[in-house]
């Protein structure tokens, strides 16, 4: 399948984490929900950072970088960028003597979506910030990683067969030769929505188990590593089988300048004995045409049967769509 670069959009909502010392690995493995011991050079991968009691503080996409010239290890994330700082301030509290030092870069992500389409072939974007877009594979799995003389490539999950999409990282050193632009950013994240990845927000902070979040349905959990913070908790739900929400994909009618506002909102479900009763969350929301694209924290037993509200019970209609992967009660 040939596939051509048609559009590169400046990720403005996420941040860039950087990890850096002889301790990094270590220091990662116990605070996050993956083994960060099984990245490579050429794989990443996506965790969870809870607090003591299990609840979700940041998901992260996380890689390895090259090496310092001390040959000191080197580890990047991508986090939303309203909880940025405030994650880099906690996790250096827990670095205590260990020898890892965090900072947020001042790089921005590019998303770049390669597509097997006339729109694409005619829209082609032939070079972001040095790099050759011709490099980049075609067929790659979620989470492979390309170095460049430019940067990072890591790619994103995809719902769409035809569709390949990549975060770049620049070197910190280059200067960004795109603009901001609110529609392709809209776009970008209506795509992450329907590949059903989860980013949690400032908004939902402490709002999820990372179960609640499909993260070990889409390989964000590691059930066999170490210990890390809420890792009794994340544990105790998958093998005593006592997770009864998930997250879902559904769509609403909704004002653009509403969208922003919607993360972390109730839902209603008019169909349940209580209707007045929250039965939901909104986790993430993205502008899509004429509606908006929702990822929903459900009751797995209502999802057969439920005519879902948002915000309030007379609030806007949200219909339930597919997310590309099967929503289990447990991954076992």
């Amino acid at each position: 399948m040939n596939l051509a670069v048609n559009s590169a959009t400046v990720l403005s909502d996420l941040a860039i984490l950087e990890f850096a010392g002889v301790d990094t690995p270590t220091f990662l493995q116990g605070q996050l929900s993956n083994d960060v011991m099984s990245i490579t050079s050429q794989k990443g991968m996506l965790a969870a950072y809870c607090n003591p009691k299990g609840r979700t503080l940041a998901t992260l996409v996380l890689w390895k970088a090259s090496d310092t010239p001390d040959n000191e290890p080197v580890y990047q994330a991508l986090v939303k960028s309203d909880i940025a700082d405030a994650l880099v301030k906690r996790l250096t509290m827990f670095v205590l003597r260990s020898k890892v030092r965090i900072r947020r870069l001042s790089a921005s992500a590019i998303g770049l979506k390669l597509e097997n389409s006339q729109a694409a072939a005619n829209a082609v974007v032939p070079e972001v910030n040095g790099l050759n877009m011709a490099a980049l594979p075609n067929q790659a799995k979620a989470y492979d990683v390309i170095s460049h003389p430019g940067g990072i490539s890591v790619a994103a999950p995809e719902s769409r067969p035809d569709t390949q999409r990549w975060w770049f990282i620049p070197n910190e050193a280059q200067t960004l030769t795109l603009e901001a632009n609110a529609s392709a950013l809209s776009q970008w994240q209506t795509a992450d929505i329907c590949a059903g990845l989860p980013w949690v927000e400032h908004a939902t902070q402490e709002a999820f188990i990372p179960q609640t979040l499909n993260l070990d349905l889409i390989n964000g959990v590691s059930f066999t590593k170490g210990c890390y913070p809420g890792q009794e908790v994340v544990a105790r739900s998958h093998y005593r089988g006592t997770v009864k929400r998930r997250m879902a994909r559904g769509t609403a009618h909704v004002p653009a300048e509403n969208v922003a506002s919607l993360p972390g909102q109730d839902l209603f479900n008019l169909a349940s004995a209580h209707p007045d009763a929250p039965a939901g969350r909104v986790v993430n929301a993205a502008h899509d045409g004429a509606q908006v694209q929702l990822l929903l924290e459900v009751k797995l037993a209502d999802m057969a049967q439920a005519t879902y509200r948002l915000g309030q019970p007379d609030g806007p209609t949200v219909t339930l769509a597919n997310l590309p992967y099967d929503i289990e009660a447990d991954a076992g």
